[in-house]
């Protein structure tokens, strides 16, 4: 038996979807917040808060960790540890085969 929200199913689901949507727009990932604004807010391009989100992209989160990797074959590059004392980096290819 499901238990009635006490401010009603659409106040609860809106609730959850904005909840959603800051968390998608936090500034620790400008990619997600980049895609959010475009794809789920429908901004534009031109939008000057969608092009903020896009500059910030290689500077800060996922982006700048890959941003920063320059093996020599444009791919990334991934820290392995099997013991504490026992690192290696290993170059990982970016490139796909369609």
């Amino acid at each position: 038996m499901s238990v009635p929200h006490p401010f009603g199913r659409e106040t609860l689901r809106e609730s959850l979807r904005v909840t959603t949507l800051n968390w998608l727009l936090e500034e620790n990932q400008p990619s997600i917040t980049y895609l959010t604004l475009l794809q789920l807010l429908e901004k534009t391009e031109n939008d000057p808060e969608v092009q903020s989100a896009k500059q910030m992209i290689p500077k800060v989160g996922w982006g700048e960790v890959l941003a920063n990797q320059h093996p020599k074959d444009g791919g990334f590059t991934v820290k392995v540890c099997i013991g504490p004392n026992t690192c290696q980096r290993i170059e990982c290819s970016s490139f796909f085969q369609i």
